[in-house]
């Protein structure tokens, strides 16, 4: 039927074309070709227009890769600069790959860290990369509006500059004008109401920099604030405990022990020419008094170890452990005899590195304690011993006394902590964590009531090097 259609349809034509005069043929043909020019000029159209869209499509997708690749590469900068943070890098060291990242990062020829100077008046260039040489360390820029970094120090937010040469906010330090900058962003370094000073990058073309940009300038910032203002309460809170332990090496050496002699002395001398003169409750009394003058004592000498274990650690030697327990052994043999404690050691035939005076306290220390500690065991027993480990020595003494609650287990290596009516000071304990966190190594208790308790510590085989201000700061490379 189509084919019918068809045929009928060009039969029409050809009687139509027949019937037409000559000029409404032209007429035709010439509407035609207007037509077919004018479908020739919109498809030209539509195809320089495509290729226009597809041109832009490919340039904003590019774009788009780059935004998110300079992004990725920028969070992996400020990860690198934390994890250098919270390895406890020196401030200084820490400052200069902060700048070195972020000029590597954003693409700038020079970046700057500013540190307000204690006067508020001006900052230092304490760390910088494309700065002219010898500027470092030593050159100021004003902390007042007309600086930018005054300028953001007093906003306290991110200032952009396209084009310092028509910048109307301020005018700029020579610092920038004579090296030519042009375009930069600067953000202010606080954190917790401490001002630190302000870090910048410049380049010496116009540049717009992004919200991305600022971000990630603005992220490297804190991670610096934040280290210094760390290794600022580091520095006080070292400060304070050396404060404290002057102050306990001061008191217990001298204002507290001379009374106590004293003490000591005149109860002496009571006994000595009045004794037959006292009756049975007075001397009782006396021997209370006694008692408690040399309880006393014992408090001062033992404040004054835990004062100086870390200020004054020995010279290291190499000694078999075994003899450092048999020594502890020794001098606790009257109270080990008289309480009928049995004690087994197991160590192995190793040598260790350590401060042998000072190390021999903390067998002597954690024994006396386990005795002090066993209760109304029927058969006591001490356990002492040591084993080799790949990087460490481990060390025990274990009895089978009353046992320490686990809410304990941390308290009792605290400073005059004593559980219920045990003997003691209450140092004992605090100074084996002591020494022993002063040559390297660690202390814990593993312990249940009713099921005595195991004292565990270690010792670094790394020898360890001692700021005897502080006690262990690291190992000796090896």
């Amino acid at each position: 039927m189509a084919l019918g259609f068809a045929v009928m349809a060009a039969r029409r034509a050809i009687v139509f074309a027949a019937t037409i005069s000559p000029e409404v043929e032209r007429l035709l043909v010439g509407k035609l070709a207007y037509t077919l020019v004018l479908c020739g000029i919109l498809i030209s159209l539509l195809v320089v227009t495509g290729v226009f869209f597809l041109v832009r499509f490919f340039e904003a997708k590019e774009q788009a890769e780059d935004a998110l690749a300079r992004f990725a590469r920028q969070q992996s900068v400020v990860a690198d600069l934390g994890s250098l943070a919270l390895e406890g890098e020196e401030v200084q060291v820490l400052m200069d790959e902060a700048v070195r990242l972020t000029a590597g990062a954003l693409g700038v020829e020079m970046c700057k860290i500013l540190k307000l100077e204690e006067s508020g008046e001006s900052l230092r260039l304490v760390a910088g990369v494309g700065w002219r040489e010898g500027l470092v360390g030593e050159a100021m820029v004003g902390a007042e509006l007309e600086s930018q970094a005054g300028y953001t120090l007093h906003e306290g937010a991110p200032v952009i500059v396209k084009d310092l040469r028509s910048e109307s906010r301020f005018s700029g330090p020579p610092l920038l004008h004579d090296h030519k900058v042009v375009s930069g962003i600067s953000v202010p370094m606080v954190a917790g109401g401490f001002v630190f000073g302000v870090m910048g990058a410049h380049t010496t073309q116009r540049r717009d920099f992004s919200e991305d940009d600022i971000h990630f300038l603005e992220a490297m910032a804190n991670v610096v604030t934040t280290a210094v203002l760390r290794k600022r309460a580091e520095e006080e809170l070292r400060a304070a405990h050396e404060e404290m332990e002057s102050f306990v090496l001061t008191v217990s050496s001298h204002d507290l022990r001379t009374p106590v002699i004293t003490l000591q002395g005149y109860i002496k001398a009571l006994r000595e020419d009045y004794g037959e003169a006292f009756d049975e409750t007075a001397k009782e009394y006396l021997d209370h008094i006694e008692s408690g003058s040399a309880k006393l004592a014992n408090v001062i000498s033992s404040l004054l170890h835990l004062a100086r274990t870390g200020r004054e650690l020995g010279p290291r030697q190499v000694i078999p452990a075994s003899d450092l327990i048999e020594g502890s052994l020794e001098e606790l043999a009257p109270l080990l005899g008289e309480r009928g404690v049995e004690f087994k050691v197991t160590c192995g035939p190793f040598q260790i590195t350590c401060d042998p005076d000072r190390f021999a306290i903390v067998f002597t220390n954690l024994i006396s304690n386990a005795i002090k500690y066993m209760g109304d065991q029927a058969a006591p027993l001490i356990e002492i011993g040591g084993e080799e480990h790949e990087n460490e020595y481990r060390f025990f003494v274990r009895d089978n006394g009353m046992g320490i609650d686990s809410q304990y287990h941390a308290k009792v290596f605290e400073l005059f902590q004593t559980l219920g009516k045990g003997e003691g000071t209450g140092v004992g304990l605090a100074l084996v964590k002591k020494i022993v966190a002063a040559h390297g190594g660690r202390v814990w208790v593993e312990s249940a009531v009713g099921q005595g308790s195991t004292f565990y510590f270690t010792l670094s085989k790394q020898p360890v090097e001692v700021d005897h201000r502080r006690g262990a700061v690291g190992h000796t490379a090896s």
